[in-house]
């Protein structure tokens, strides 16, 4: 009797150091959660890609002004386009776009010699965007008019005029072609009507297999709050919604 209960205080320490070891072993186990829990929340933010472009911009702008204007991408379009362009030169550390002093105008305009205006945006665009120094050309169509209701021949011959007299002056040059910036469902621009901006987008599907131009950034969509008093043009927001788009589009070529 008396040596079992002898032996009953040494088999308690060892149930008592079994035990402590065990809990070593678990702390052990528990400490490498941390860093597993660390790398799952990794794992479910790393899509936020945009949002940490965003933050790492406005980090630069901090500190950088960008002048802007010197990339190696040319840009045809009205004045909703050079909203995009200044909205992506704010945002921006590679300024590939080349501001342009853009302003009125549509297709129709760049695509008939016979309308007024037209050589005036040719000129722009020839003076801003010099061959030899440029990539690629972004055209964003824009578009105008309240009796627009389908895609027709005479917006095709006017897209394709514009993509022949782009290969005319820099020979076989990347074309990235874009209709003008949505909108969100139910707004509708005045100067587009309700069906100009789907007609500008249809215009970019049509002329991809046809033309052989690759598609090119979709921007917005735009509505209270992103546009300015006259319903169409971009707001500070706006400008700094098609911004971030278009930093994520053109940086990342």
């Amino acid at each position: 009797m008396h040596d079992e209960a002898s032996r009953s205080p040494r088999t308690l320490l060892i149930l008592v150091l079994l035990l402590v070891l065990a809990s070593c072993g678990g702390g052990t186990a528990t400490s490498t959660r941390p860093n597993s829990t660390e790398r799952e929340r990794t794992g479910t933010t790393s899509p936020s890609a945009p949002s940490t472009t965003t933050t790492s911009v406005g980090e630069t702008d901090d500190t950088t002004v960008h002048a802007g204007g010197t990339g190696d991408i040319g840009v045809l379009g009205c004045s909703n386009t050079a909203q995009h362009v200044e909205g992506y030169l704010a945002l921006s550390a590679e300024d590939r776009l080349i501001r342009t002093p853009l302003g009125g105008g549509d297709y129709l305009t760049w695509g008939d010699p016979e309308s007024e205006g037209y050589e005036v945006y040719w000129q722009r665009l020839f003076s801003d965007a010099v061959v030899g120094e440029v990539g690629a050309i972004w055209v964003q169509l824009c578009i105008r008019g309240k009796d627009l209701t389908e895609m027709t021949s005479k917006d095709q011959a006017a897209v394709t005029h514009i993509v022949d007299r782009i290969r005319g002056q820099y020979g076989d040059i990347t074309i990235y072609l874009s209709g003008l910036n949505l909108y969100v469902d139910g707004y509708v621009c005045r100067k587009t009507a309700e069906k100009g901006v789907a007609i500008s987008w249809d215009l970019v599907d049509w002329a991809v297999p046809n033309l052989g131009v690759v598609e090119g950034p979709v921007t917005g969509p735009l509505g209270p709050g992103t546009v300015n008093e006259d319903g169409c043009h971009l707001s500070a927001a706006g400008e700094q919604l098609v911004g971030v788009q278009l930093v994520d589009w053109f940086d990342g070529l």
